[in-house]
């Protein structure tokens, strides 16, 4: 029992220790303030890579534009997210969303220099659109201050509710504006 005891112990202080993750919400109006671009388009493609310095994997996303609420160019997108699969190694990054050909998203991108997009705000920075059950709309789930609500996020609150596709790229070019 005694040699159970110690090894328990010499096990749990080898353990890697474990760091918390802290994610502090974006408000809407920042979130479209720091993206350059913002598009709602469907993922053509997933391609995980190795980073330059083979310590991590990165995914590079394909983005069929749909339509652009904020920003300019062409008809796709590339944009990177930290984790995915190269070969036989999957890298998975807490906080980091994941793609999968064919879903339909608006996606927050922000670059800095020539350096390919990223997500603002990692998860923060990628709805998915889904259809409203009756009507068959197109839909997003708002992020944090879209109803203009602040502070603590409730679940099954009603400025929590999806809302129409159109209802959001409009409110999205509102802010802009409003930003300018």
């Amino acid at each position: 029992m005694r040699v159970l005891y110690l090894l328990t112990i010499i096990l749990t202080l080898s353990l890697p220790s474990a760091h918390a993750i802290t994610l502090v919400p974006l408000p809407f109006a920042d979130l479209v303030a720091q993206a350059h671009v913002v598009a709602y388009g469907r993922v053509a493609q997933v391609d995980g890579q190795w980073t330059d310095d083979r310590q991590a994997i990165e995914s590079l996303i394909t983005l069929d534009v749909i339509e652009r609420f904020k920003g300019g160019a062409g008809d796709t997108l590339t944009f990177k997210v930290p984790g995915g699969r190269a070969g036989n190694i999957v890298n998975v990054w807490p906080g980091a969303p994941e793609f999968r050909r064919g879903d339909l998203v608006v996606v927050f991108l922000a670059a800095r220099g020539p350096a390919i997009p990223t997500l603002v705000g990692l998860t923060q920075g990628v709805l998915h659109v889904g259809l409203e059950g009756r009507s068959g709309a197109l839909t997003v789930a708002p992020p944090l201050g879209f109803n203009g609500e602040s502070g603590t996020i409730a679940r099954g609150a009603p400025d929590r509710a999806p809302v129409r596709l159109a209802s959001f790229a409009e409110r999205v070019r509102l802010q802009v504006e409003a930003g300018r």
